[in-house]
């Protein structure tokens, strides 16, 4: 999250402005990328609750995690998408997997089968190392506009 917060830093113009909304939209579901692994995380840790209850936690907070996405897809597909098409698919890909991995693991824990538990981990794991990736590319692309502009 650290990496996350530098990008901010160093490029708040460009990341606040309304110039670069694909960019800005990306910072969000980073947020949320790191949100959710440790919204989960937590969640789990609740002592003395049934598997049961964490699913239905975990669904309600899918949606509305799935509610603040759509502002970032709104921004992500906008005029702005031509330019930055492969890193916004590659995120929405990947970020989609990962969402439908933890609605399964939820659904998976409602029905209180086994390997739920082990899905919704690897779902935290796979959040935390791609929200990583996408900090380190935010960084990158930021400091590429900034190079750019004049």
């Amino acid at each position: 999250m650290g990496l996350l917060f530098v990008a901010l830093s160093l490029h708040l113009r460009i990341l606040a402005g309304g110039a670069h909304p694909v960019l800005r939209a990306e910072a969000r579901t980073v947020y949320l990328g790191y949100l959710g692994a440790f919204v989960t995380s937590m969640l789990a840790l609740i002592p003395d609750q049934g598997s049961r209850l964490l699913g239905i936690e975990l669904v309600g907070y899918a949606v509305g995690q799935l509610l603040l996405l759509g502002q970032s897809r709104r921004e992500s597909f906008g005029p702005d998408f031509r330019d930055a098409r492969t890193a916004v698919v590659i995120t929405w890909v990947f970020g989609g997997l990962i969402i439908a991995s933890r609605w399964v693991a939820a659904v998976g824990l409602l029905l209180e089968v086994d390997w739920a538990v082990t899905l919704l981990g690897a779902t935290v794991v796979a959040a935390l190392v791609f929200s990583l990736y996408l900090s380190w590319d935010l960084v990158f692309r930021a400091a590429r506009v900034t190079v750019n502009e004049p």
